[in-house]
């Protein structure tokens, strides 16, 4: 085990002990009296507090099954999935972790659903690498990984950057003879993309378009996907525009900042402003992204008048102002 993966599940003892403690202390102030709760009620009961995501309430439910003689010995896989589906939604991941590693000592197996439940958790709160870690655990187990599986360790590739494992997860779904969804596509062109791998990207796209018995049809968030591969790199940025422009979908905002990131790159400040206005011709409006990258087009060269102006439109629209808006600021008072 890494010394991350180590200090990780530290963190989540100290947290899950505190957890525990106020739960403990909750079930006994709210039923002192343990029989009042039938066996079949627990489980009822911890069901709907997960529902509602009260995730405190459903584990102060659980800790009162666990001191029942009849609920030890009856744990069910079921009744723990709920209480970490509880935490995991209250982005208590802390207590979902150390709930799921507790399994083993209540003679609890894992299934699939228990193991998509903790990676996703630990995903949302930003550790790609512990959520891949157990999802790789998984497709060593005996059963066999679902589709949601296959997308939780693809989001987890994205969120880290690992391309290659992603483009490998998709070859491996499809030999299982799963069909993958646009979720998973998306989530590796994204991996692709933070990876300048932009023909990777548009080779997916394509097989979305023409492989229609194997993927699904591309949505605006694939299309979107192929467009920002493509604009990360100088060598690809026509290609995006050019995506873009036979789009057969209507566009959006993140399209439109694809395509502002892919004239930055190239530094076509007069297309970008070209793109701006086409849009917005559409009503699309840009969002911070979308300025942020029309500004730093336009910030360098002869297109520096149109920098000062967007960082002026930016503002008035009540955006956050950023390093590049300032920067803007700056290089124009040099200037005059």
């Amino acid at each position: 085990m890494s010394r991350s993966g180590c200090g990780l599940r530290r963190h989540a003892r100290r947290f899950a002990k505190v957890a525990n403690e106020a739960a403990q202390s909750s079930f006994r102030a709210y039923w002192p009296d343990k029989s009042a709760v039938v066996l079949s009620g627990y489980g009822r009961l911890i069901k709907e507090k997960a529902h509602r995501s009260q995730w405190l309430d459903a584990l102060a439910l659980f800790h009162g099954l666990r001191s029942t003689e009849t609920g030890r010995m009856e744990m069910s896989t079921e009744v723990v999935q709920q209480v970490m589906a509880a935490c995991a939604k209250a982005r208590k991941w802390q207590m979902a972790l150390q709930l799921f590693e507790q399994l083993p000592s209540w003679k609890v197996v894992p299934n699939t659903v228990t193991y998509n439940t903790i990676s996703n958790a630990l995903l949302k709160a930003g550790h790609w690498q512990a959520s891949l870690a157990l999802l790789h655990e998984a497709f060593r187990s005996h059963f066999a990984p679902t589709v949601v599986t296959f997308n939780s360790a693809i989001a987890a590739c994205h969120r880290g950057s690992q391309w290659p494992l992603a483009v490998s997860l998709l070859q491996r779904l499809l030999e299982k003879q799963l069909r993958p969804t646009a979720i998973t596509c998306t989530g590796v062109m994204g991996a692709c993309a933070k990876g300048t791998q932009w023909l990777e990207a548009i080779s997916i796209l394509a097989k979305m378009i023409r492989q229609v018995d194997e993927y699904p049809m591309p949505d605006l968030t694939a299309y979107n996907a192929a467009i920002s591969a493509c604009s990360q790199s100088v060598d690809a940025w026509e290609f995006a525009l050019a995506l873009a422009a036979s789009l057969p979908l209507q566009p959006d905002v993140f399209t439109l900042s694809a395509c502002l990131t892919a004239c930055q790159r190239s530094t076509q400040w007069i297309l970008a402003l070209q793109k701006l206005r086409h849009f917005q011709r559409m009503a699309i409006e840009p969002d911070q992204v979308a300025y942020g990258s029309a500004i730093a087009s336009c910030a360098e060269g002869p297109g520096w008048p149109y920098a000062l102006h967007l960082a002026d439109a930016m503002i008035q629209a009540k955006f956050n102002t950023n390093n590049i808006v300032c920067s803007v600021y700056i290089s124009t008072a040099m200037r005059r």
